[in-house]
């Protein structure tokens, strides 16, 4: 799924946070493709809202007047120090580009050593509070249609990979959820007696939940967003008679999963950073 993602353009360079005005000037001319650095002054607004990563919106103001077909706003996005370790960037691209493909998110405009840019995406991010809501549940509920129906499934002929794990040879064709969760075990130090047995427990208890959630196996897996927390949804206005539509940003965590691993990993992001889990919902919303 990588062939599309060879198309973006790369720029070597390190994109510094504590220097966003110059590192932003330095991709503009890719960002936007009739910047003129003499009469244009870019908008830049640091966004707050990603918790592994740094966000940056960035506007041309005189882009749109003198081109339609350049973007006149976009999103810079930097990759937190470290997140190498449980995040696989190209997969992420990839899975972008999918999207991008197939019209459900805006294509990469350029990648650089520790991030990427694409179109932002117009609109609001829902609030934790607004979840429950009955439009906005039934709008997410057809943007994740649109997602496991639309787009490519896992191909079992894949080639499979080999790396110290506990999964059955079906499991390891990548990306997957599965693969991800035993990479992160993986990953956890075992410098101290105290890690060692953090870690031995936890791979106990996955080892428990895959022989109950895979058992025999045959599951199909589809194409998923793995983040759905209310900051991942952008809400906008609609033709529909509701008059609201969404859309998912943020695809670092986008793999090959369960259906149903979609719906319970969304369900449970809204019980919010806090952890309030008096706010999951109960069957009945669950269904509807």
């Amino acid at each position: 799924m990588d062939s599309t993602c060879k198309k973006i353009p790369f720029i070597d360079h390190h994109f510094q946070t504590s220097s966003i005005d110059t590192c932003t000037r330095i991709l503009a001319p890719a960002l936007f493709p009739d910047w003129a650095p003499t009469n244009s002054n870019l908008e830049i607004t640091k966004l707050t809202e990603g918790t592994t990563n740094s966000a940056s919106h960035v506007s041309d103001p005189y882009s749109s007047h003198r081109s339609r077909d350049v973007d006149a706003s976009v999103l810079i996005k930097v990759y937190g120090s470290g997140t190498d370790i449980t995040i696989d960037r190209e997969k992420e691209l990839s899975f972008h580009c999918v999207l991008a493909e197939h019209k459900l998110a805006p294509a990469p405009l350029v990648r650089f050593s520790n991030g990427h840019a694409y179109p932002f995406v117009d609109g609001r991010i829902c609030s934790l509070e607004e979840l429950p809501q009955k439009e906005i549940g039934y709008c997410v509920a057809q943007e994740i249609a649109n997602w496991h129906g639309y787009l490519p499934k896992l191909d079992p002929r894949s080639p499979k990979i080999q790396f110290e794990s506990v999964l059955p040879s079906d499991l390891l064709i990548q990306p997957n959820v599965w693969i991800t969760a035993q990479k992160w075990l993986n990953s956890i130090p075992e410098a101290s007696e105290a890690e060692k047995v953090t870690k031995e427990n936890l791979t106990e208890e996955f080892t428990y939940l895959l022989q109950r959630l895979h058992g025999g196996g045959g599951q199909e897996m589809v194409f998923t967003h793995g983040d759905l927390l209310h900051a991942n949804i952008v809400i906008t206005d609609s033709s529909k008679s509701n008059g609201l539509s969404v859309s998912f940003i943020d695809y670092e965590h986008s793999t090959f999963a369960p259906p149903a691993f979609e719906l319970a990993n969304h369900f449970s992001e809204w019980a919010g950073f806090a952890c309030n889990y008096e706010s999951l919902p109960s069957r009945d919303p669950r269904m509807s």
